[in-house]
């Protein structure tokens, strides 16, 4: 995801997960999906999915909740029910708060 451009750009064709992922950085960037927040359990949620599937070299301090939203959809988008059970907290935040505001494609 181009922070510039707002493009999503993927090197290899067919990737899901790595679309899903830049997906999610489109959506937190448009969207607003970190500012709306709120502390609490569904941020925790967010650095275990950043520690659990993200990409290492990343500083959890200033890039986890980014890198963890964008894992979650990645999750969200290629395996729901498992992503709701490690996830509980945020996905309701998610769907009761953010996901309304989005394209009926997401849920």
């Amino acid at each position: 995801h181009s922070k510039a451009s707002g493009k999503i750009i993927i090197r290899f064709s067919g990737d899901i997960d790595a679309t899903a992922h830049e997906i999610g950085h489109n959506l937190d960037r448009n969207y607003g999906l970190q500012k709306d927040l709120p502390d609490g359990a569904a941020k925790v949620e967010l650095l275990d999915f950043f520690e659990r599937f993200g990409e290492r070299g990343y500083d959890p301090a200033r890039q986890g909740i980014s890198e963890g939203i964008a894992e979650y959809i990645r999750g969200y988008l290629v395996n729901p029910a498992e992503t709701k059970k490690l996830a509980p907290e945020f996905t309701k935040w998610f769907e009761s708060k953010a996901a309304p505001a989005m394209p009926a494609v997401i849920i």
